[in-house]
C-alpha cells in the first residue's frame, strides 16, 4: 500500500463501514497484546503514515503497518474475497461488514 492517500482511504472506508459498530467476531494470526472481544464497539479510526490504528470502546488499540504490500479491504457478509483467507493478518466482523488486513507486516494491540 502506498503512503498517504491510499492509507487515507483505506481508513475512511474503514471509518464508515466500522465507527460505532459492534464487533461480532476478531481474529488475527499475527496479533501481539490483548485481544479484541467480541461485543466491543469502534470508537474511531486514526492514521500515521502508513499506520491504521482502530480504537475500541474498551480502551484496546489495534494497530496495523501495512508497508508495501499490505492492505485494507471491505466486504459485506457472505461477499466473495479478492484474496486467499490465509493471507488475512486480521480478520473484524460486524453485522453488516468484514474488514480483512492482508499482508499486514505489523499487528499488535495495546491499551490506551
Amino acid at each position: 500500500m502506498p503512503e498517504g492517500d491510499a492509507t487515507c482511504r483505506a481508513a475512511s472506508a474503514l471509518r464508515t463501514a466500522l465507527v460505532g459498530r459492534t464487533v461480532s467476531r476478531f481474529e488475527s494470526s499475527r496479533l501481539i497484546g490483548p485481544s479484541i472481544r467480541s461485543g466491543s464497539a469502534v470508537e474511531r479510526i486514526d492514521t500515521h503514515g502508513k499506520d491504521i490504528e482502530i480504537v475500541f470502546d474498551d480502551g484496546v488499540v489495534l494497530y496495523t503497518h501495512m508497508r508495501m504490500t499490505g492492505a485494507w479491504h471491505l466486504y459485506r457478509p457472505g461477499q466473495k474475497w479478492r484474496k486467499r483467507r490465509h493471507h488475512a493478518s486480521v480478520i473484524i466482523e460486524t453485522d453488516d461488514w468484514i474488514a480483512v488486513a492482508f499482508k499486514a507486516s505489523e499487528v499488535e494491540t495495546y491499551r490506551q
